[in-house]
């Protein structure tokens, strides 16, 4: 099994640190709706790294669901800026449902409106693909919720990476590297939904577009508001 190497590698097991913060509470928490850094025994494994110094990173975690309940957001994505939780929005539609007290400054970010719309197009576009996810030996737990998790990082250098990572139950299952376009297989049931996505052009096209060019751009804001004083 092939494994992540080099920058791009370093880059998404440092995003795998902000999970932790997920264990934090926006009041109400929501625990085991988005993906977590481990995967199925046997497998290759993502190791969780401490913080490293003058290193940025927004993530997005996305919880998908094709069928949802009356009254459930098929689409909901909680963001996190290095281990700060920002914000709970309903995807489907277009709305804060809870803010830290950090999230809130995000009503004063001029991205604001477009990262609502942006964060729910994605949403658009996975939900359709997942009926026709095929997953080999394993059948995810109902309602089916496909989770994934966008994260884009700037360094001291000014150097960025990004990572797009997919999974159900909280396991990983592929991971995209949008600087190379290459998908990397993490669970032993993804071969098929790993093949299904390579020949997918306009998800790999939008998977590239959001994370090297919208995460990146509402990075910015966060990199100065987050400035240790002098």
């Amino acid at each position: 099994m092939p494994h992540a190497g080099g920058r791009w590698a370093s880059a998404i097991f440092h995003a795998g640190a902000s999970l932790r913060a997920s264990r934090q509470s926006l009041d109400p928490p929501f625990p085991g709706r988005y993906l977590t850094p481990t995967a199925p025994k046997g497998t290759h494994t993502l190791t969780v790294p401490s913080r490293r110094k003058g290193v940025q990173t927004l993530c997005y975690n996305f919880s998908i669901m094709f069928k949802s309940s009356p009254g459930q957001p098929w689409c909901e994505v909680q963001s996190q800026v290095d281990e700060n939780l920002l914000c709970h929005f309903d995807c489907e539609n277009n709305k804060v449902m809870k803010a830290s007290l950090l999230g809130k400054k995000l009503n004063t970010m001029k991205e604001w409106e477009e990262q609502l719309q942006t964060l729910r197009d994605i949403g658009v576009e996975l939900r359709q693909r997942v009926p026709d996810i095929e997953l080999e030996n394993y059948s995810p737990s109902a309602p089916v919720t496909l989770q994934a998790k966008m994260c884009c990082q700037l360094d001291t250098g000014g150097s960025t990476t990004s990572s797009w990572l997919f999974g159900f139950d909280g396991q990983l299952f592929l991971l995209f590297n949008p600087e190379t376009m290459k998908w990397i297989q993490i669970h032993p049931g993804a071969r098929l939904m790993k093949k299904a996505w390579e020949r997918d052009g306009d998800l790999i096209a939008l998977l590239k577009r959001t994370s090297r060019g919208d995460c990146r751009v509402w990075l910015k804001p966060w990199v100065e508001e987050l400035q240790p004083p002098v």
